[in-house]
């Protein structure tokens, strides 16, 4: 699934925060950031593609604190299955 954001500073947050996470939450994970925003942007619209980790709901299962699991964003203008075929323009 992927969150599709119009605002730069949101899908900022929102990949930091998944980044912060999975740090936490995925055993084995040491990558130095989730995604790199200006690669995550879209040429043809001021949108920004967030993927949001395919094991989130596995791995929110054994969470017990609701408040520490990943959460889909609310201020996402729409989530999507696969990245529409127009999004880059190369």
């Amino acid at each position: 699934m992927i969150a599709i954001f119009d605002n730069k500073g949101k899908a900022i947050a929102y990949g930091a925060m998944i980044h912060a996470w999975l740090i936490k939450n995925r055993i084995g994970y040491n990558a130095s950031r989730w995604m790199d925003i200006d690669l995550s942007k879209s040429d043809n619209a001021n949108e920004w593609y967030i993927k949001i980790p395919p094991d989130y709901e596995v791995l929110n299962k054994g969470i017990q604190k609701a408040q520490d699991r990943l959460q889909l964003p609310t201020d996402a203008n729409r989530f999507v299955d696969k990245l529409p075929d127009n999004w880059r323009t190369e």
